[in-house]
């Protein structure tokens, strides 16, 4: 899977083409069932299912990417679980100003090396404080990756990831467009 993705929105509202760093489309995103969004490979047709529905619940920031019953990503409140370690897509990152990061138009993805929780479900609102979700938003991390753009703009919404979210890529060029970008 290459590491950077441009994602264009489709010739439908609810559709997009996702292309590799080389402008190969490798994927497009369609309209699932009820809210929810279908991810389908170019190369072998393989199909995901994506949805703001995690944990029974339509959330904010949130996205669950299935392959039949198997969840393979589970993105709540912009945070994410991946081979053990915690990631946020967003984030202010360590080592970057807050001048710099405010007017940027890159959202950066960062790897959560001091994070607090064990699991994403400790992180629910409704279990701790109402402040919990501006809290969220003051971890920082070590950046790993970077969002920018929007999918209607001619140049599209684009997804670059290190080594060590290259398997899920994909995954997250998609995620991103749908809860940032697809405006």
């Amino acid at each position: 899977m290459p590491s950077e993705f441009t994602v264009k929105k489709g010739p439908t509202q609810w559709e997009a083409k996702i292309f590799s760093e080389d402008g190969q489309e490798i994927a497009e995103i369609k309209k699932g069932e009820m809210f929810g969004f279908q991810l389908v490979s170019k190369k072998d047709n393989r199909k995901w299912s994506l949805t703001n529905k995690v944990d029974g619940e339509h959330r904010r920031f949130s996205f669950i990417v299935r392959e039949g019953e198997n969840a393979l990503l589970t993105v709540r409140d912009s945070i994410f679980k991946h081979n053990g370690k915690f990631y946020m897509l967003a984030n202010h990152p360590e080592g970057k100003s807050w001048n710099d990061y405010v007017n940027s138009s890159v959202r950066y993805i960062s790897r959560l090396d001091n994070f607090p929780y064990s699991d994403l479900a400790e992180t629910d609102e409704k279990k701790h404080h109402q402040d919990l979700r501006h809290k969220l938003k003051r971890f920082r991390g070590v950046r790993v990756g970077e969002a920018s753009g929007l999918g209607a703009s001619p140049s599209g919404h684009h997804v670059k990831v290190d080594q060590e979210l290259e398997d899920i890529g994909l995954f997250l060029a998609a995620t991103s467009y749908l809860m940032y970008a697809s405006a």
